[in-house]
């Protein structure tokens, strides 16, 4: 039997039909395609197209510009009573615990100007408080859980002491509390900056009836192998 011939135009106008058909058969640019090992969908898209200005278009717009945040709330540190305990010169240092029976408490904060941001260099720091019997020290030349410290460059202060105890005020109790004195002296000031306040600790079932605890000075506790750690930054009324 004779073989049929084909010319060229032929052959070119059947390939053509069988490319075609292979185009009708995939997938289309922007389909879906399913990975056969990983079952994941992935998606293939085609590239940008350039728009008339020469700028590339995407398909997509520009996601909508976040909106302005508010401003962060900055307030001085309230005041509270200094109580009739307060010693006068104590002695300096960080370690008010050494030889106390208690659970240790480590407290770290920063003093900051009236912006909330700027760090104040050198503020003193003096504190006080009550042992576990809610007791303080009034004459002992020990001066027993007192001491004072200067901020460091960066206005951080830390020392380390004991939780404080419970005494009676009337029918009721004081929450546990740390008394503070903070002070401050800039170049143009004759007299220093003077801040007499207490901090509290969250969870005190006698916060609710205290009349002086405040919300803004009471400070959550970290429990780290089974010592207690909080953070109190206090903001002065100085000019930043």
């Amino acid at each position: 039997m004779r073989r049929k011939k084909h010319n060229r135009r032929w052959f070119i106008e059947t390939a053509s039909v069988g490319l075609l058909g292979l185009g009708a058969c995939g997938t289309s640019p922007n389909s879906t395609e399913k990975d056969q090992e990983t079952g994941i969908s992935t998606e293939t898209t085609s590239p940008p197209t350039s728009s008339p200005s020469g700028t590339t278009n995407t398909g997509e717009t520009n996601p909508p510009a976040d909106p302005p945040s508010s401003p962060v709330l900055c307030e001085e540190t309230t005041e509270d009573i200094a109580g009739p305990f307060y010693r006068e010169n104590p002695p300096w240092r960080v370690n008010l615990a050494d030889g106390e029976l208690g659970t240790p408490l480590t407290i770290r904060g920063v003093v900051y100007a009236d912006d909330c941001q700027t760090p104040l260099q050198n503020a003193v720091v003096d504190v006080w408080q009550a042992d576990t019997s809610g007791a303080y020290d009034n004459s002992s030349e020990a001066f027993r859980l007192r001491g004072q410290m200067q901020t460091n460059a960066q206005g951080e202060y830390e020392y380390k002491t004991i939780l404080p105890g419970r005494y009676r005020n009337g029918a009721t109790y004081r929450p546990r509390h740390i008394h503070y004195q903070v002070q401050h002296t800039t170049e143009a000031q004759n007299e220093p900056t003077t801040l007499i306040t207490q901090l509290y600790f969250e969870g005190d079932e006698y916060l609710a009836s205290d009349p002086w605890a405040e919300k803004s000075r009471t400070i959550a506790l970290e429990e780290v192998n089974g010592e207690f750690e909080g953070i109190f930054d206090i903001v002065l009324a100085v000019s930043a």
